[in-house]
């Protein structure tokens, strides 16, 4: 809660592990800036950082759609349908889906490519 821990706000979170070291005076004349030193050595030990992975949500959201294709490919190939629909319907729209979803991973993959060739 200090203006200190308030600058390295940014140091303190994210995916890094932060590493803090004092350094303290023995002589008297500054003994007051020693002291004030080691309780916010103190207080700044007691600062838990929890590392996060960084993730494109390009890459992310063609890892959910390419993982449903999977599930509608599977509905779709086990013949396990609700009481009372028409398979044949049922397998038609199944393989609509997929070759809507196909097309977005392939569009949202050239995307990526893109984006990566001009940064």
């Amino acid at each position: 809660d200090s203006l200190l821990t308030w600058l390295l706000k940014d140091s303190l979170g994210g995916n890094s592990i932060t590493v803090m070291l004092t350094t303290i005076s023995p002589c008297e004349t500054h003994y007051d800036e020693t002291l004030s030193t080691l309780r916010y050595a103190k207080k700044a030990s007691s600062i838990v950082n929890s590392a996060i992975v960084n993730e494109d949500p390009k890459s992310r959201l063609i890892r959910e759609l390419i993982s449903e294709l999977r599930k509608l490919q599977q509905k779709a190939s086990s013949s396990v349908f609700e009481s009372g629909t028409s398979q044949a319907y049922e397998l038609a729209k199944l393989k609509e889906l997929i070759s809507i979803r196909k097309e977005g991973v392939l569009q949202l993959q050239r995307r990526r490519t893109l984006s990566n060739w001009k940064t």
